[in-house]
């Protein structure tokens, strides 16, 4: 990765980077992460409700589709906020629990994650791009769930990558830290819904459909 250094808002320098290999790109020590958490929810955030009951029929549908999920398999919304999704896909019937680091359970409290065994999935929604290494990350989801299979979401820029600029830095230092260069034949718009099976270089090459790490 190669890094040049731009101030951002709130007298907040950070050094961003491209890896030349996959076209990643990233902050360098990003070390207001545990002061911007602090809120795991941005207050103007405010397609949160609608994003997640769209996510809500997405994920039941793979997860019938593609897993022949029938009600029986155990999931782990990993970074789940405030258990909105983990709520959400429990009232359709899926056996949907909740685990995040930052941010309080309000929404599914009495199901929280803890030694109940491998589950068939992680989900990770909008998280991948708010960590400084998303690669562990995926690591620590899948060893968190004790599957393989990774349902996740994320947006991707069109190359080469938008300035990053004092004008077009986000208003506080929170939003996202990372992001995965979106390749010509992949989804023209809307976030790129992944799953993946194994986690294992330090570069991420995306497809139309499918991240392999």
């Amino acid at each position: 990765m190669r890094y040049s250094a731009r101030p951002s808002l709130e007298n907040t320098k950070r050094c961003t980077g491209k890896c030349p290999a996959c076209g990643f790109l990233g902050i360098r020590d990003p070390h207001w992460l545990e002061e911007a958490y602090s809120d795991s929810i941005a207050i103007t955030d405010t397609g949160l409700i609608s994003r997640n009951l769209s996510l809500a029929r997405r994920i039941a549908s793979f997860l019938y589709i593609s897993l022949g999920e029938r009600g029986s398999g155990r999931y782990l919304d990993y970074a789940g906020g405030y258990g909105l999704l983990t709520r959400l896909m429990r009232d359709r019937g899926f056996g949907f629990y909740w685990l995040d680091r930052y941010s309080p359970n309000l929404l599914a409290r009495g199901f929280e994650y803890t030694s109940l065994g491998p589950c068939r999935a992680v989900t990770a929604f909008e998280a991948l791009e708010h960590v400084a290494d998303p690669v562990s990350f995926i690591h620590e989801a899948l060893a968190a769930g004790g599957t393989d299979i990774l349902v996740f979401s994320t947006e991707l820029y069109y190359d080469p990558p938008p300035r990053m600029t004092g004008s077009t830095s986000p208003a506080r230092p929170d939003r996202p830290v990372s992001s995965g260069a979106r390749p010509s034949n992949a989804w023209r718009s809307g976030p790129a819904y992944n799953s993946i099976r194994k986690a294992g270089s330090t570069c991420s090459r995306a497809t139309a459909s499918r991240i392999r790490c």
